[in-house]
């Protein structure tokens, strides 16, 4: 979402805290924010047009705060500083800097208790690239794990928990839908995608360890993404059965303001599963075949001694696929990957 400097305080509290950042975070966002610079972290990552780097890094100067420039185009600063949202409209608006784009990703709330953003609606002239991922969960009551398989045109299924499951997985579909506005700004015609996929992912994520989102370069990275996918299962088979039960429908949304994005889904019921019949297929792996699955693939690794050798040695591509094929049957696919069951423990 992106809003005047301004309105930062509507939908923030002025003695709210916000770290300057010094990295950039790699969100799927529209075109026009490629270029734009993350200047600062609260709930969520906020980003300014590249031009106003140096003069926001100088107005901070000048209310004696000690920063060092990044050197990277799209970070704003070396090391860690922490201020006030007060504090960074108030730099904002003395270089007129005009827009800042919103980028929430990963985080999740019940909408009801969202007041403060339903009621928002900001005329900024980009409002027309605002998007909203808004998502509920669907087979809570049935045990095990809900693995899904899509169906015809503009759908793509990335596989979990291989061999076992054929093929399931997460479904990703892309949806045309038209609906005016009053706000010629609000997208008249649009192509929704929705991801449905497996509560496992959550509970993967809500492990805390850091998932292997590219190939590795040395054994040394690869034997510890082993030994984290083993500590990951472990942890994953003390979980209550509910807690892997049921899968998630989300789709991302383009409308200028949250109450239109609930409109849209409402309307178009882009949140229920029977939408999208014809496009998908949904099955059930039992939690003792998901047990068996993983503890197979991590009893072979071990067995054929895959992980052994020097620490320092570079990581071939096979046993890249191998540490891959772990990961995958644990029930994690960041949609990079393909089914790479590798041939020498598959059978």
């Amino acid at each position: 979402m992106t809003v005047y400097p301004s309105e930062l305080l509507t939908l923030f509290d002025e003695t709210s805290a916000v770290s300057l950042v010094s990295h950039a975070q790699n969100i799927r966002d529209h075109e026009e924010y490629r270029d734009w610079v993350y200047i600062g972290q609260s709930v969520a990552m906020l980003l300014i047009p590249s031009r106003y780097k140096c003069r926001l890094f100088d107005k901070f100067e000048s209310l004696n705060y000690t920063l060092e420039l990044a050197s990277y185009k799209r970070t704003f600063i070396k090391g860690n500083h922490i201020t006030f949202m007060a504090v960074l409209v108030h730099c904002l608006e003395s270089i007129a800097c005009n827009a800042v784009r919103i980028q929430a990703y990963g985080l999740k709330a019940p909408i009801k208790l969202l007041t403060k953003l339903l009621t928002f609606h900001s005329h900024h002239p980009l409002r027309s690239t605002n998007n909203f991922d808004i998502g509920i969960t669907e087979n809570s009551n049935v045990r095990g794990l809900s693995l899904l398989k899509g169906k015809g045109p503009r759908t793509e299924t990335f596989p979990i928990c291989s061999p076992a499951a054929n093929g399931y997985g997460t479904v990703r579909l892309r949806t045309k839908i038209s609906q005016k506005f009053e706000d010629t700004h609000a997208p008249g015609k649009q192509t929704v995608v929705t991801k449905m996929y497996s509560k496992i992912a959550h509970v993967i994520k809500s492990l805390g360890s850091k998932h292997p989102l590219y190939k590795a370069k040395s054994m040394s990275v690869l034997k510890h993404r082993f030994e984290v996918a083993k500590q990951n299962f472990d942890k994953i088979y003390h979980k209550p059965p509910k807690a892997i039960q049921g899968f998630r429908i989300e789709a991302t949304v383009h409308a200028t303001n949250l109450t239109w994005a609930l409109e849209l889904v409402h309307d178009h019921k882009l949140l229920d599963s029977k939408t999208y019949d014809q496009r998908y297929k949904l099955g059930v792996l039992r939690p003792s075949n998901y047990v068996y699955n993983v503890r197979r693939l991590i009893n072979k690794v071990e067995e054929l001694k895959l992980m052994k050798g020097s620490s320092s040695a570079k990581a071939s591509d096979e046993k890249n696929k191998v540490i891959a094929d772990v990961w995958q049957s644990l029930g994690w696919n960041k949609f990079k990957w393909t089914v790479t069951i590798a041939p020498e423990y598959a059978n």
